[in-house]
C-alpha cells in the first residue's frame, strides 16, 4: 500500500499507533477549545486573603468594640465573678489614658471603679492579688461615701455624676470624679475629648479641683452677665 506522501519518514508502528495523527487530533483540540473560550477580561486577579483565626480574637486583637483593651478570656471571666461580688459598682477598663467602654459607664450604679486591664489580668492570674485588691475596693467604698459628702458640703457636688476609685497598673490607687457634660462643656471641654472629664486625686486634692471648677464656673458666669449687660446698654443707647 502506497504510504501518504505527508506521512513519510515516519516508522511503521508510529502510523499503526496513530501516534502522528493523535498529535494532530491533539492539537486541533487544543485550538477549538481556544476559539470557544470566553474572551479574558484582563482583570488581575483578587489577592487571596488568609482568613483570621477567630479564636485568637479575644486575647490577641485590641479593636473589639466589647473587649477594647484585649483582655484574655480568663481575665473577662473574672470581671463578672467581680461585678456580682460588687453589685453596686461600674467596673470600667483602662489602660494608660483609655478607657473601655462610655466614660459614664453605668449610671444606675452608685459607684465606679476604674481598673486597668494589666492589674486586672494580674488578679485573674493570681488569688492572693485578687484577694489584696478587692479588699482595696470593698473600703474605698466607705471613702468614697465620705469623699461625697464633704463635695456636697462644700457645694461643689452637683458638678460631679459619679464618684469612684481608680486602680492603677502599678498596684496604686486613687479616687474619681466623673464631671457631668454641662459642666464640662462650661469650662471648655470638648465632645473629642471623651475621657478627660474625670479626675483622678487623693481626696483632699479631689476637693480642691472641684473647688477651682466651681470657681471657674463662677466667674464665667459673671463674666457673661457683665457682657449680656454691657450689650443691653448699647443697645438703649
Amino acid at each position: 500500500m502506497a504510504v501518504n506522501p505527508i506521512f513519510k519518514g515516519f516508522t511503521k508502528t508510529q502510523l499503526k499507533n496513530n501516534t502522528l495523527i493523535n498529535g494532530i487530533k491533539s492539537d486541533k483540540e487544543k485550538a477549538d477549545k481556544l476559539k470557544s473560550a470566553k474572551p479574558a477580561d484582563n482583570k488581575p486577579e483578587a489577592p487571596k486573603t488568609k482568613k483570621p483565626n477567630t479564636d485568637s480574637l479575644v486575647s490577641v486583637q485590641g479593636n473589639d468594640k466589647a473587649n477594647p483593651h484585649g483582655l484574655s478570656e480568663k481575665a473577662l471571666a473574672y470581671l463578672e465573678t467581680l461585678k456580682e461580688k460588687f453589685g453596686d459598682m461600674n467596673f470600667i477598663i483602662t489602660r494608660g489614658e483609655q478607657h473601655g467602654g462610655a466614660a459614664g459607664g453605668d449610671t444606675s450604679k452608685s459607684y465606679n471603679c476604674f481598673i486597668d486591664a494589666d492589674l486586672l489580668e494580674k488578679m485573674a492570674a493570681d488569688e492572693s492579688v485578687a484577694a489584696k485588691y478587692e479588699g482595696i475596693i470593698k473600703d474605698a467604698v466607705v471613702q468614697v461615701d465620705d469623699l461625697k459628702a464633704q463635695a456636697e458640703a462644700k457645694g461643689t457636688g452637683h458638678l460631679v455624676s459619679a464618684f469612684g476609685i481608680k486602680l492603677n497598673a502599678d498596684g496604686t490607687w486613687s479616687f474619681s470624679a466623673i464631671l457631668k457634660d454641662s459642666i464640662w462643656d462650661m469650662i471648655g471641654g470638648k465632645n473629642d475629648s471623651k475621657g478627660k472629664n474625670i479626675l483622678y486625686n487623693t481626696k483632699e486634692g479631689m476637693l480642691e479641683a472641684l473647688e477651682r471648677i466651681r470657681e471657674q464656673i463662677q466667674e464665667a458666669e459673671e463674666a457673661k452677665k457683665e457682657a449680656d449687660k454691657n450689650e443691653d446698654i448699647d443697645f438703649k443707647a
